[in-house]
Order: C-alpha cells, then structure tokens, then sequence
C-alpha cells in the first residue's frame, strides 16, 4: 500500500529535480521570458509535489482506517 502512495511521488519529484536542473543551465543562455517559463514550472512543479504528497498522506491514513475497522467486526465475533 505504501508503494501505491510513493511511486507516484517519487516520480514527480525526479520530474522536479529536472526541471531545476534545466532551469539553471538554460538561464544563463536563454531569454528573459524562456527563464521565466522554466522559473514558473519549476514553481507549477513544486505545487503538483506538495498536492501529490498530501493526497498521497490522506490515501494512506484512509486505508488505515478501513483495514483497522474491518478488523474490529473480526475480533467482536
């Protein structure tokens, strides 16, 4: 289950760790305006990974709580 949750997020972070890295060797080259592109989805990124991390915490505990119910009903039996 845990795997469910950080396979996506890990991903996004990889895709996040590009984009800094494309960033920052391309600012020095390129237009003001391309910089700014890549400065606004590095920033679009970080929120994708914040928003992907909270819903991945919130699927996690979800789980949780269902698995510990369904196990209540087992041990009143």
């Amino acid at each position: 289950m845990l795997s469910i949750a950080l396979v996506p997020l890990i991903k996004s972070l990889v895709l996040l760790l590009m984009f800094q890295v494309a960033n920052a060797i391309t600012e020095p080259f390129v237009d003001k305006r391309i910089a700014k592109t890549f400065s606004i989805v590095c920033d679009s990124s970080k929120a994708l990974v914040g928003m992907l991390a909270m819903t991945s915490m919130m699927f996690i505990i979800s789980n949780t709580f269902l698995v510990k119910m369904s196990n209540y009903s087992m041990m009143y039996r």
